[in-house]
This record gives structure tokens, C-alpha cells and sequence, in this order.
């Protein structure tokens, strides 16, 4: 494992006690947070807010990360970091009108101090009208994307617009085999699944359904300000996903495995419930004892 501050390996001269990073999409920045025996060293490099820390660990890169807290104290250094700067949280409002799906996402880049990146999610997407709520822009984005049935992942300065189907129909990056006699996982089916979500407004409507045959529920959302159907429709199906997905999903511990990062898929085999297609949520890497949940 190595350990980067401000852009240089330190991996040498800390004593780490503990390292965990977190790995997120889905309306959560990545995180990290590192315990140093070594105070006295800290205090002599003088580190403060908005520094930049990263680790990498067999293939694995957390990307770089702004320091957004430092508690010293008994001997140890304990620092926090998250994959947004400052910038983004900065809360406001904004109206967008007569845009594109870029143009949005290159704004709130340009307000964040961040680059801004999509895969799998046109940037050409016409949007007549939206608005920014006291919101900071990372939070602004994380709800407009999950509209167009995509993910903000923040991630190495930049940030990353994410189509759902995209990340679904991408090879999988790792091929895991359950079975029911083995222990350190999870399968979790609960809550209401809706079979339906229609968008409608004084100007639009669209209905977007789900085939799965347990899903019973139906929703209507007049909140949403689309103004064509063709928006309604888009935004009826991000809704629709977005609801559903905390109904199903999976908990693995494992060793330490590089390849599980955020929005990446994995297949599983094997005789239990939990086999299929899935998209990672969310992943901890705990480098000091190099597991990871």
C-alpha cells in the first residue's frame, strides 16, 4: 500500500494504525479516513483543510481526496477526507432554463473546481426547465442525474454522470460464486416495489412501469417540472429505478478485492436468491486488515 499527501509518497514516513476508504455513488461522496501514530510528524508538515490524500493498494486508487477535518490528540493524528471540495457543498439557487444535460453538469464542474465527465449519458439531453434549491452542487446534480436515470460518482477531481443502463451493460468486472452454506453474505429483499411511476404536470405526462412481476405499487409525481413528454418520460423511468433499488440488494465481506469500486458490475452464480446481474452501490475498503464490505 502506498500513501500519497499533497502529490508525494509519504508511505515511508507515517506509521498508519488504521485506513479506510470508502467507495460510493448513488447521493454519497467517496471518503477516507487514516489514524497516524506518528503526531509529531504531522505537526511538523503542517497539513490543513482542502489537502490532497490518496492511497493506491494492488491495482486500487482512491483517487485524490480533500482533507476535511484533522483531530490530533493522544499521541495520534486522525484525518477525514472526502472526494468534494469545499466548493461543492457552497449551498444556492439556479435556474436552468432552455439547457442541455452538459451544460449543467459543465456548470456546476466550473463552480466546483472540478471537471466533469459522462459516461453513458448524452449530453445532449434538452432540459426546458429546472432549478437549483439551496442546494450545494454536488447534492443539486446527485438529484437532477437520478432524474435521467444516471449516477454522480465524485471521483479524482472530476465529476462522473454515470448511466444506469450503461453500467448495467457493461462487462463484469468480477464473476462470484454463492451458495447457501457459505457465510459473509447477505441477500436482502424488502420494501415496496412500484410497478409504476407516472410524471405529470399541467404540460406533460408519461408512465414508466417495471415487469417485474412483485412490484404492486403505483405512484404519481406532480413535482417534477417537466414541460414535453419526452422529459416526463425520462424522468418517470429515473424515478421509478431510483425507487426501487433499495427493495433488493446484496451485502458481501470479503478480502480485500481492487477490482469492487463504485457503479462497476458483478454477476453472481450459485444456488441462492442472490444470483444475477448487480451494480456495486457502494464498497469499504479496509486496508489495515485488507478487507473490504
Amino acid at each position: 500500500m502506498n500513501l500519497f499527501y499533497q502529490g508525494a509518497d509519504i508511505t515511508d514516513d507515517v506509521v498508519i494504525d488504521s485506513l479506510t476508504v470508502g467507495d460510493h455513488a448513488w447521493k454519497k461522496s467517496d471518503s477516507l479516513e487514516a489514524v497516524f501514530e506518528n503526531a509529531g510528524k504531522w505537526y511538523s508538515w503542517g497539513p490543513k483543510k482542502g489537502d490532497l490524500i490518496s492511497v493506491t493498494d494492488n491495482g486500487y486508487d482512491s483517487g485524490a481526496m480533500y482533507v476535511s477535518d484533522i483531530f490530533p490528540g493522544d499521541g495520534k493524528f486522525r484525518i477525514l477526507a472526502s472526494s468534494i471540495p469545499f466548493e461543492a457543498r457552497n449551498r444556492g439557487f439556479e435556474s436552468f432554463y432552455k439547457q442541455t444535460s452538459g451544460a449543467i453538469l459543465n456548470r456546476c464542474a466550473a463552480e466546483s473546481g472540478m471537471s466533469a465527465e459522462a459516461y453513458g449519458l448524452s449530453l445532449g439531453l434538452p432540459v426546458t426547465y429546472i432549478t437549483r434549491e439551496n442546494e450545494g452542487c454536488a447534492a443539486f446534480l446527485a438529484r437532477y442525474l437520478e432524474m435521467e436515470n444516471a449516477v454522480l460518482k465524485c471521483e479524482n477531481g472530476a465529476y462522473k454522470a454515470i448511466g444506469v443502463l450503461y453500467a448495467q451493460e457493461r462487462p463484469a468486472a468480477k464473476q462470484i460464486e454463492l451458495y447457501s452454506s457459505q457465510r459473509g453474505f447477505q441477500y436482502i429483499r424488502e420494501g415496496a416495489r412500484y410497478k409504476s411511476v407516472t410524471v405529470e404536470t399541467p404540460y406533460a405526462s408519461a408512465t414508466a412501469w417495471d415487469s417485474d412481476d412483485d412490484a404492486t405499487e403505483t405512484l404519481i409525481l406532480h413535482s417534477l417540472p417537466a414541460m414535453t413528454n419526452a422529459e416526463a418520460g425520462r424522468w418517470a423511468r429515473g424515478k421509478l429505478f431510483a425507487l426501487n433499488l433499495p427493495s433488493e440488494r446484496v451485502v458481501l465481506s470479503s478480502e480485500f478485492q481492487p477490482s469492487f469500486t463504485a457503479m462497476e458490475r458483478f454477476d453472481i452464480s450459485g444456488d441462492t436468491d442472490a444470483a444475477g446481474e448487480w451494480i456495486v452501490a457502494g464498497v469499504r475498503h479496509e486496508h489495515r486488515h485488507y478487507r473490504m464490505r
